[in-house]
């Protein structure tokens, strides 16, 4: 056995191949009177070897420039055309349309400018970084603190940094970057966004907030040519239609805090009542912010019957929280209106969270369609509430081992991808050799964190479909935490069935899964209904499905319930015959 930390299909590196079924990404450059340069550029970018295809969409730059296209054409590049200059975004959809029709099959576009502040090298890395994941949106990110960087491109970066941070509630470091490994599940909702010049690229990365779809920021060489002179944005109006896309998120506030404000003025002017103002004003602008909010500040698509009651509660919880507020100010001398003021500009950052968070999401789901879950974006996007979650149910799992396990030496968890137990394994088994087994791919940083651990292996593998015979009989211990019940139930057996193939003679078997109690139809219900609800193809299970199969390896060591989640987990442990 290996004393090193093992992957067996070596995650996110630079010569991961692209994911199974799909080619290699398509260069994609949006040209407009570009410097010749640009031919070293796409030299290198063919030589590589990375790109399955190049293609450069002529924006209009006019005959002076028809040679430098020309050759590109020469040098085995697709050159497509526009007639007039019609914006970077409009190039890049006519692009990126052109890759989805004509290279169905590929993993993603990657796109870089034409004016040679992109190096081949970090265009290279994108593509790789694109081809290994093929599931999150890839940039590649400048440094902004260097002497050489121009002051408008350091001050509007860090204008849109700290607006993209509030707004979109993501830290993203260059979100002016060209530089961009794009997935082709992606180009369909692009080509739809109606921007077509430097916007369309913020435009993009609100699209992918809304979406929640992970991004990925790999530093790349910061270049400024002749204080990039050759660049085509304009400071002043570029600058005005790029924040016309934040403008959007907050125009709608403005305008119903006006509508608020006016109308609790007038009714307070007429009836001396806090709360009847707040009932009237809040009826009033909620009406006008419902509508500008779902239709096209949050662009929703969820059902009318669910954002109109969630929206609702949330008026009606804002209320209440605004009357008590103004009302204890005005007690202690407050002016009412200036309470008014303050205390709906406290609540506005509230609100805003919670309207993009839990009530104007998409609509995920077609009505009858189960979607399957998403596990590796899971395990990338990990959130506070899974650690919550995961110290519960390894308190019972700790309690369980003291008394049926003690001292194992090996132990395996299936379906451990950046696996949550890890740090509480090593501490409970330091020095017991531990093995983590799933078909994504770890993160960067689980990998690094697990590289210097000569007694961790990480086995990218399918656990159903692929072969894992060399590992059979090898375990004192098999576990899995809420794995088994994402399967139709004759996978559900084959799944129970390979814990014991792991598991040695005599070795013990650790299984938990949700059950149908009414207390975790409530929760998930609850949980579905706010749109916060990941597991989407789980299956809660009833202790005979999974004894049924389990009772024929061993004997029944403990079948209990743990009521410490609200999603009920059923847990079984099983001594494998020797």
């Amino acid at each position: 056995m290996s004393t090193s930390p093992t992957v067996d299909t070596t995650p996110r590196h630079d010569d991961a191949p692209a994911p199974e079924g799909f080619m290699l990404p398509v260069a994609l450059i949006p040209a407009y009177k570009p410097t010749p340069g640009l031919l070293g550029i796409v030299r290198e970018l063919g030589e590589s070897g990375t790109f399955h295809a190049i293609v450069c969409v002529d924006d209009g730059s006019g005959m002076e420039y028809r040679h430098l296209f020309d050759a590109l054409v020469g040098m085995g590049v697709t050159v497509l055309r526009h007639a007039t200059n019609l914006g970077k975004g409009n190039a890049l959809k006519t692009g990126i349309n052109h890759i989805a029709v004509n290279h169905p099959e590929t993993v993603g576009a990657v796109t870089l400018d034409a004016d040679g502040q992109h190096l081949a090298k970090d265009c290279i890395a994108v593509a790789k970084a694109l081809q290994a994941g093929g599931r999150e949106l890839v940039l590649g990110v400048r440094a902004f603190d260097g002497e050489s960087v121009p002051f408008r491109s350091r001050f509007g970066n860090t204008v849109t940094r700290s607006v993209a941070r509030f707004l979109a509630g993501v830290d993203i470091t260059d979100t002016q970057t060209g530089l961009r490994g794009i997935p082709s599940f992606l180009f369909t909702s692009l080509l739809r966004l109606k921007s077509g010049g430097y916007d369309f690229e913020l435009d993009m990365l609100m699209t992918v907030c809304e979406q929640k779809i992970p991004l990925r920021q790999l530093p790349i060489e910061t270049v400024y040519i002749d204080n990039n002179a050759t660049s085509s944005f304009n400071p002043f109006w570029d600058s005005i239609k790029i924040y016309m896309v934040f403008l959007r998120f907050n125009i709608s506030a403005l305008l119903t805090f006006a509508i608020d404000y006016l109308v609790f003025g007038a009714f307070f002017a007429l009836s001396s009542s806090v709360g009847l103002s707040i009932v009237f004003a809040r009826l009033c602008a909620g009406a006008f912010n419902y509508t500008v909010n779902r239709e096209i500040v949050f662009r929703s698509t969820r059902r009318h019957s669910v954002t109109l009651l969630l929206y609702a509660l949330t008026v009606l919880l804002m209320g209440s929280i605004a009357y008590v507020s103004i009302k204890a100010l005005a007690a202690s001398g407050t002016n009412v209106y200036a309470a008014k003021i303050f205390i709906e500009c406290v609540l506005f950052l509230f609100s805003f969270i919670i309207q993009r968070e839990l009530i104007f999401t998409k609509q995920k789901d077609a009505p009858g369609e189960m979607r399957v879950t998403d596990w590796c974006t899971y395990y990338d996007t990990r959130s506070t509430c899974s650690d919550i979650t995961s110290k519960l149910a390894f308190a019972s799992f700790k309690k369980d081992m003291a008394r049926f396990a003690p001292g194992l030496k090996s132990l395996v968890e299936l379906g451990g991808a950046n696996s949550i137990f890890y740090d509480r394994f090593k501490s409970l088994f330091p020095h017991a050799r531990l093995s983590l087994v799933d078909r994504c791919a770890p993160t960067e940083a689980f990998a690094r964190k697990i590289s210097g651990d000569p007694n961790t292996a990480y086995i990218q593998r399918d656990i159903l479909q692929d072969d894992l015979t060399e590992y059979h009989e090898t375990a004192d211990c098999v576990i899995s935490f809420g794995l088994i019940e994402h399967f139709d139930e004759a996978d559900t057996a084959t799944m129970i069935d390979r814990h014991f193939a792991l598991a040695r003679p005599g070795g013990t078997v650790y299984i938990s899964f949700p059950t149908p109690t009414w207390l975790y139809r409530l929760t998930r219900g609850l949980l579905e209904f706010i749109g916060r609800w990941p597991f989407h193809d789980e299956r809660p299970l009833t202790f005979d499905e999974v004894l049924r199969t389990a009772s024929r390896h061993g004997t029944i060591l403990k079948q209990g319930m743990s009521y410490r989640l609200g999603l009920t987990q059923g847990i079984i442990i099983v001594r494998k015959t020797a």
